[in-house]
């Protein structure tokens, strides 16, 4: 008997989900240490190394929030998320870990200049 190729996709889907999900809670739990590391660098350097971080961000933000508010564009997030739902939490969880460990590592740069 041969797996369905929907179910193969949202199985893989779904890992990659988790894997990343997994990544980037790690990311988020170690960013005062990786700020510390970084401590010496300058404010430019410091920020610059931030910037591959929000590529994804702003990509999926754009997809997220801009694309359906487009002139004559009849789908909704709601069709996305019925559509696709394992290819659509898979971008909210790279959204929300790409927005919020950059934000984690940037708080920690302050708090730690202020001292």
């Amino acid at each position: 008997m041969k797996t369905p190729t929907p179910k193969i996709i949202d199985w893989s889907l779904g890992a990659l989900t988790l894997i990343y999900l997994f990544c980037g809670i790690t990311g988020i739990l170690r960013s005062k240490k990786w700020s510390e590391k970084r401590e010496e660098h300058p404010a430019w350097r410091y920020y610059l190394r931030l910037i591959p971080q929000l590529i994804p961000v702003v990509g999926i933000g754009w997809l997220l929030f801009i694309v359906p508010t487009l002139k004559d564009n009849s789908s909704t997030m709601m069709d996305a998320f019925g559509l696709f739902p394992a290819a659509m939490i898979l971008l909210v969880i790279m959204f929300v870990t790409g927005l919020v460990l950059p934000i984690m590592r940037v708080y920690y740069r302050v708090r730690l200049s202020r001292k």
